[in-house]
């Protein structure tokens, strides 16, 4: 049975009604809205740890103040580094967000996809971009009061303490080491 989304109908209550239409009948879904954000910044992770830590922190500031959901996408970056063969190093700190899905790093193609998406959004005024890339090493104010909606992309180095001064508290417990977990005490052969 094929389904077509009709309307999008919220409730003050916090419970949002989709109606959807099928050839033969009419059909109602009920479905929880959780409080998450509907915005999600992806920014893509490359280069040694200080690059990553850089662009981690930017893309943090800015899923912070907009609350917005950080994607790290760990793959893309490193996929085609074969000279210096680097890789994602973040994953030994104590950061409170996820890895990006295939989809969300724009794979299958995801090298033509960028591509595209970097000239397309290099032609429309800087607030309305979701591919935002970094047009020169220097500080851009202009990333500290962007409003993202949807999805966007985040692509640069953005190697300023400036994106992220004003969180610097929380960036900070962000890069806490986790510490390692013992394996050896743990396993209950251990004391036999």
């Amino acid at each position: 049975m094929a389904l077509q989304l009709k309307t999008l109908i919220g409730n003050p209550n916090g419970r949002t009604r989709f109606a959807t239409s099928a050839p033969e009948s009419q059909v109602e879904l009920e479905q929880d809205v959780k409080q998450t954000p509907v915005t999600k910044l992806i920014p893509r992770l490359f280069g040694g740890i200080g690059n990553q830590l850089f662009i981690y922190a930017a893309a943090r500031r800015l899923a912070l103040v907009n609350n917005a959901e950080l994607v790290l996408d760990s793959v893309s970056g490193f996929t085609n580094d074969t000279v210096y063969q680097r890789h994602y190093q973040l994953d030994h700190f104590n950061i409170p967000c996820r890895q990006a899905t295939a989809a969300e790093r724009l794979e299958p193609f995801s090298r033509l996809r960028r591509k595209v998406l970097r000239w397309w959004n290099q032609r429309k005024p800087f607030k309305q971009r979701t591919y935002l890339v970094q047009e020169s090493i220097d500080f851009d104010p202009r990333l500290l009061y962007y409003k993202p909606r949807g999805t966007v992309y985040l692509e640069g180095y953005w190697q300023s303490e400036n994106y992220f001064k004003d969180i610097e508290d929380i960036i900070r417990h962000d890069l806490k080491i986790k510490p390692p977990e013992d394996t050896i005490l743990a396993s209950p052969h251990f004391y036999d």
